[in-house]
């Protein structure tokens, strides 16, 4: 199953510096999540794949 959440931000000046340093690393965070919840073994009830360390940050 793929979702899909579309937002429409309107931050202000302090939000937007916010936001363009956060927004990277959560968008990372999910890419990571997405591409191990694809791996072989991953079915429900079946956690074994997950270590609970996300990728190291660039």
């Amino acid at each position: 199953m793929k979702l899909v959440t579309q937002v429409k931000l309107v931050p202000d000046a302090v939000q937007a510096s916010v936001f363009e340093r956060t927004l990277p690393a959560v968008n990372e965070a999910a890419n990571w999540v997405s591409a191990v919840s694809s791996l072989p073994n991953t079915a429900r009830g079946n956690p074994t794949w997950c270590s609970g360390r996300l990728p190291p940050s660039s």
